[in-house]
């Protein structure tokens, strides 16, 4: 069962958790390509080459830091069936 605070024994404790993004990276490069071109000397068309640049989305997994607020039974205090709070001591025994 869920613990809640404030309740008998119960304490609060920041838990860390990595959550993992999916990071979208835009990359350009730059290519020459051959086309044909119209109006060259003394012919109607040759070929030429021009530069054109080419975009794509790499993925990169990122990691962050998350805290989260969790309720857990105080040292030395245990939840049995289900109750609210921390009712039952802990015994330790030392021989």
């Amino acid at each position: 069962m869920l613990i809640e605070s404030p309740r008998p024994n119960v304490c609060t404790e920041r838990e860390v958790k990595l959550v993992a993004q999916t990071q979208p990276c835009v990359q350009a490069f730059t290519r020459m390509v051959k086309v044909w071109k119209q109006g060259c000397q003394g012919q109607t068309w040759c070929m030429g080459y021009e530069r054109r640049t080419a975009y794509y989305t790499a993925y990169r997994q990122v990691y962050r830091q998350d805290y989260q607020t969790v309720h857990k039974c105080c040292p030395g205090w245990s939840q049995l069936n289900g109750e609210a709070g921390c009712l039952y001591r802990k015994y330790c025994v030392v021989l």
